[in-house]
């Protein structure tokens, strides 16, 4: 008789763990920082919001001071983010996002530029830059990505 109480007793204690861990993983129970209206849940609706494209027009236009000639590369670039503060930041300073730009896509090699992976590599500068202005007005990186949506050299 005592061993089958003492086993429902472990049978309830694992199936009450079980049920505290699905509550606690699947989100139905609110954690401390939440409970407290912290970071966490802005954090994490401004990671569930839908991205927000940003054109940043005209097109880009850079000459590059390498190779046979003069070579210039033409780009259209949208950046996608989460935040409704990040465009209006970017709004507001254009100009340093821009000049940014172009003084990168300037400083470029054309033979790299005509690889993917030299691309991908310029992407990465991209936001990587766009990301410190954006941090240095507003206190936060906000970008996610930058998106060559037209890339033309010649």
């Amino acid at each position: 008789m005592k061993k089958v109480i003492l086993l429902a007793v472990l049978v309830l204690v694992l199936v009450a763990g079980a049920v505290a861990a699905t509550f606690f993983l699947t989100g139905a129970c609110p954690r401390e920082a939440d409970a407290e209206g912290g970071d966490a849940v802005k954090a994490v609706s401004a990671e569930l919001a839908p991205p927000t494209y940003i054109d940043l027009d005209p097109p880009f236009t850079a000459a590059f001071g390498q190779g046979d000639g003069p070579q210039f590369v033409q780009t259209k670039i949208s950046l996608t983010t989460r935040d409704p503060e990040v465009k209006k930041t970017i709004d507001a300073n254009m100009p340093a996002v821009r000049n940014s730009l172009v003084m990168l896509l300037s400083s470029q090699n054309p033979d790299e530029l005509r690889a993917p992976e030299g691309k991908e590599k310029l992407r990465a500068e991209a936001l990587a830059a766009i990301q410190r202005i954006v941090k240095k007005y507003s206190g936060k990186t906000g970008v996610d990505e930058v998106l060559f949506t037209s890339f033309l050299m010649q």
